[in-house]
């Protein structure tokens, strides 16, 4: 409503203009007060718009981006693992920068054209009701051409945003690999890659230019067409100074101002595209079912906490683990053992529930009190977050005593990487960690157990990057924090194996 009434004031000008000067008996020209004002707040009101229309599109880019944001509720683990976090980020990007556009460019031009046919049509119809219908009959013509020559150019929109997707995922890529592209000095290579992938995105966005401007052209020339011919039709119909000169004046507005409508069409057609493949391409409104935990449940006093029965999971095809049956206790400390690759992460990430579409069964006995959402799940591939020291080993809490935090510091040997209570709260592990050794993170991920005190805690080769000193901690840290937790701990080391009661190794399955 706020856009049809800015716009009505600006498409009336052609009519304001002629009459600021009003002819007197006398023959002379006085001022007419009330056109000059009116004239005044028709020139304010394109300005006054800017205001509201901020204010929309600050919402559209809040709202669009969080709507997306919502959808990783409904995604399973493997959707995380197998998409590049540049093409995710780009996609996003593309969606919430498609919408604004169409807010801020494409309806304002397409409201304020449909305005000014209909006002220009009602000033007219009071000139001549032949050149009324001839003006509004023309650019009706003028719209639908318009719609139909915009729809022939929606065929490269799926290869522009790949073209740009593929950029933004080699760029992650580059970055995370850094280390190796300057050991072996492959920065030739690599910027002989970045150059296929830009002379990629340069053809994509050239062939969809190119497409646009013959249209674009193609519709000019009908625009002034119609403009000559309602100048020839008007010569037949001359009525006194002032009409002539609002007719004049609505035919400038409308050469200047209604020639966008294509373009805006267009363009609307364009961002249509390039959210709805953007939207499919992060499979957007699409819930996986095996999102889902599915375990059984039982309740039962004599059965065990947890049970795996013939527990199998295949990823492409290709069988992982096989037939596992493990029977789990109330504060059993488990240590899973098997060379790389025997399936002891992708047996932590199946009682973790991240992985879902297995073979077999994971059995959760209700009696317990255990629940499938007091899990805690710490692996030596995990990521930190690029926030403090101290918001990475609270979280998820998002507060917790500093003083606390400060005796795992020291107990964890962290000295060296947090020195004083300010590198505490403000220093960051960068991109991707990449300010902090792999012990050191480890380290962290282990606080972050501590201050949590899951029921069931998993730890993913947590103890790696940890020299033989740390290792020994460890075995002391299960003994004092994690007494009542169920504790299931998958490594390849045999130091500090007799501090779990029970042991199971996947190469003898």
């Amino acid at each position: 409503m706020i856009m049809l009434f800015y716009y009505s004031l600006f498409s009336l000008q052609p009519y304001f203009l002629p009459r600021i000067y009003e002819s007197t008996i006398e023959g002379k020209y006085k001022l007419n007060y009330i056109y000059l004002l009116l004239t005044f707040v028709t020139f304010m009101s394109t300005s006054m718009m800017n205001y509201p229309n901020n204010y929309f599109l600050q919402c559209i880019r809040k709202y669009t981006k969080q709507l997306i944001w919502e959808q990783n509720k409904k995604k399973n683990y493997l959707y995380f693992i197998n998409n590049e976090v540049g093409n995710i980020q780009n996609l996003i990007s593309e969606v919430s920068r498609s919408v604004r556009n169409i807010q801020y460019e494409v309806i304002q031009v397409i409201i304020k054209s449909i305005v000014m046919v209909i006002i220009y049509t009602i000033i007219l119809y009071r000139y001549s009701i032949i050149l009324s219908a001839s003006y509004a009959v023309s650019y009706l013509i003028f719209f639908l051409v318009s719609c139909l020559l915009s729809k022939e150019n929606r065929k490269s929109i799926k290869e522009v945003l790949k073209s740009s997707s593929k950029i933004n995922a080699y760029t992650i890529d580059y970055y995370k690999n850094i280390d190796t592209i300057i050991t072996n000095k492959s920065f030739d290579l690599e910027n002989s890659i970045y150059d296929k992938l830009l002379d990629n995105e340069k053809t994509s966005y050239y062939n969809l230019q190119k497409k646009i401007d013959n249209s674009h052209l193609l519709q000019q020339v009908i625009l002034t067409m119609i403009t000559l011919m309602l100048l020839i039709i008007e010569s037949y119909f001359k009525k006194n100074f002032v009409a002539d000169i609002s007719f004049l004046l609505i035919l400038i507005y409308s050469a200047f101002n209604l020639s966008s409508f294509g373009k805006a069409f267009l363009s609307l057609l364009e961002y249509k595209d390039r959210i709805k493949v953007a939207l499919e391409m992060l499979e957007y409104g699409k819930t996986d079912k095996t999102s889902l935990r599915n375990f059984k449940e039982i309740s039962d006093n004599k059965a065990p906490c947890i049970q795996l029965v013939n527990l199998s999971f295949s990823y492409n095809k290709k069988p992982v683990i096989k037939n596992i049956n493990i029977s789990i206790n109330n504060k059993d400390k488990i240590a899973i053992i098997g060379k790389n690759g025997s399936g002891k992460s992708t047996l932590l990430k199946l009682i973790a529930g991240l992985l879902t579409d297995y073979q077999g069964e994971i059995i959760w006995n209700k009696k317990s009190n255990l629940y499938f959402n007091k899990i805690g799940y710490y692996s030596q591939s995990a990521n930190l977050f690029d926030r403090s020291i101290y918001e990475n080993m609270i979280y998820p809490k998002e507060s917790y005593p500093i003083e606390e935090v400060k005796k795992l510091v020291k107990k964890l040997n962290l000295n060296s990487l947090v020195i004083n209570e300010e590198d505490l709260l403000n220093k960051t592990p960068g991109d991707f960690g990449a300010k902090f050794s792999g012990g050191e993170k480890q380290k962290i991920l282990i606080a972050r157990a501590i201050v949590n005190k899951a029921p069931i805690v998993l730890f993913d080769e947590i103890t790696a990057s940890l020299d033989k000193q740390t290792d020994t901690l460890f075995t002391k840290i299960l003994n004092e924090f994690f007494e009542d937790s169920i504790v299931i701990c998958a490594t390849h080391k045999k130091v500090g194996i007799e501090a779990f009661n029970k042991v199971y190794d996947l190469d003898a399955k």
